[in-house]
């Protein structure tokens, strides 16, 4: 659903530009919400969507009344679709306020759109956002759905559990702080909510580390004994009847049988979604694509925070596979930047070579090659960047080789296409990761095509002093990758071009 581009136009007060006006307006929409019904409601939710996408401090205004709790109980008793749909709506154009908040709206999902608000940079949009998400965690009826979410929304807490708190007395660490206290009141409601994760387990440790370390901060110090009271009621405890190596085991025990249950179910239940087939009536196939790309908008900030052995723990699941072949087998226009983005994070945040190796061997290059047609530019930007990504894995450490996926490029027309582009695109950053993955085809091998040496080694010559650091030194190591081969050096150096070193400046 999208966002309304004007003002409604029934009996709705239309705000003036003094902003008094404008409060007294949006505070009467709001006092409106619980008397109003149907279409009459329809249309405040709109006009609530739309102040809130035109200015942070309505949005703080907003808060201050409630308006994420009246929103969030207006949805859970509404049976009205488009009701639900609007209601997220409103709580995503809060969110999205903030430049930093992850973008995560979905029609018709709750869950999504309160994450929204969490990671939002605004002190008092969080927290509106985590109070709500906590008393939706603490309900202790939930269907295969909601286990997903609450498990990636666990990883998300566990995500910024292990971010350093910055190194001096400031606004950045105020917000660090702040972070911490929601992921751990989230998880602390996940608890007492009866969800069973093995991912609490790694919360608590950190926890233990924060408690170890003797933080000073009151509200740290607050939000960490609260996990704790709870985790006590949970896990046994009771050290005047057993010796420490019961409790031990008894520990150990409850967190084997949770790694079973992790392990059977929470990753491939996020695989068996996106490996749903499009089946049934246009309605039902809609409503699969849309179950599908809540849980690709939920991935990708969980690969950003993951570490290395829950990465490979989620992508050996299946779940790289499932959206592979969603971006193989679905037509154009019905594929999300959804799919594409969950399936490029991790290329992009793991260091792990043996990742990136995994998605070569999945031969996806023909599948991110037919994506260059797909009519958003953000697909294609994502297609380009996953193939980028992928070729890193083929570059051997000695700089005279060839590209070891060259061969493969070659026979899916890979490098025409790459090229073409190249030549085509208006968008700066897809041009440059295009130039980029020339320079790396061509590793110590000539570009016998002259418009395309002369063209790519021109451009890759403009990126040397990029603003953006990766662009700046991928572009010089693709010209000493170039460089290897005489005919591409000649170009090279034409007119007295040096390369600069990498990492030099």
């Amino acid at each position: 659903m999208e966002v309304p581009t004007t003002r409604p136009t029934d009996d709705t007060r239309t705000a003036s530009s003094n902003d008094g006006d404008i409060n007294e307006h949006v505070l009467e929409l709001i006092f409106s919400l619980s008397k109003s019904k149907d279409e009459k409601l329809k249309e405040i939710l709109r006009d609530l969507t739309l102040q809130c996408s035109s200015s942070p401090d309505l949005c703080i205004l907003l808060i201050r009344e409630h308006i994420v709790e009246k929103i969030t109980i207006l949805w859970r008793n509404s049976d009205d679709q488009e009701i639900k749909n609007l209601c997220v709506q409103v709580l995503h154009s809060i969110g999205i306020m903030n430049e930093k908040s992850v973008n995560l709206c979905a029609q018709n999902n709750l869950t999504l759109a309160l994450i929204g608000l969490v990671q939002s940079e605004e002190q008092t949009i969080m927290e509106a956002g985590t109070t709500e998400l906590c008393s939706l965690l603490e309900k202790k009826e939930r269907n295969e759905e909601d286990i997903i979410s609450i498990e990636m929304i666990l990883g998300l807490s566990l995500g910024i559990l292990h971010q350093q708190r910055p190194p001096n007395k400031s606004s950045e660490e105020q917000r660090w702080k702040n972070k911490i206290c929601s992921a751990i009141k989230i998880s602390t409601s996940a608890l007492k909510g009866g969800f069973k994760s093995e991912q609490l387990f790694n919360i608590k440790d950190i926890i233990n580390k924060f408690i170890e370390n003797d933080d000073e901060d009151i509200d740290i110090i607050a939000a960490q004994s609260a996990f704790i009271a709870i985790w006590k009621k949970i896990i046994p405890q009771n050290s005047n009847k057993k010796s420490n190596d019961q409790l031990s085991k008894e520990n150990q025990d409850l967190k084997s049988e949770l790694q079973i249950i992790n392990k059977s179910s929470i990753w491939q239940l996020i695989a068996k979604v996106l490996s749903l087939k499009l089946e049934g009536n246009e309605i039902e196939q809609q409503q699969i694509i849309q179950r599908q790309e809540e849980v690709g908008n939920l991935l990708i900030p969980l690969f950003i925070s993951f570490d290395e052995i829950t990465m490979n723990k989620a992508i050996k699941s299946g779940i790289i596979e499932a959206l592979l072949n969603i971006l193989n087998t679905r037509d154009l226009n019905l594929i999300k930047d959804t799919f594409i983005t969950a399936f490029e994070t991790p290329t992009v945040y793991s260091s792990n070579n043996n990742i990136l190796m995994y998605y070569f061997n999945l031969h996806p290059y023909p599948v991110l090659l037919r994506l260059f047609n797909h009519p958003n530019v953000a697909v294609v930007h994502g297609s380009i960047i996953a193939i980028n990504n992928i070729l890193t894995s083929g570059i051997t450490s000695q700089i005279s080789q060839p590209h070891q996926h060259s061969e493969l490029m070659l026979e899916c027309d890979g490098i025409n296409k790459i090229f073409a582009l190249f030549q085509q695109t208006e968008i700066e950053e897809t041009k440059n990761q295009a130039a980029i993955c020339i320079g790396r085809l061509f590793k110590s091998r000539e570009i016998e095509n002259r418009q395309m040496r002369s063209e790519i080694i021109a451009h890759l010559k403009t990126m040397i002093n990029n603003d953006n650091q990766f662009e700046k030194n991928e572009s010089r190591f693709s010209l000493k990758y170039l460089a290897q081969n005489a005919v591409n050096r000649a170009e090279i150096e034409a007119d007295g071009f040096i390369i600069p070193e990498p990492n030099a400046d």
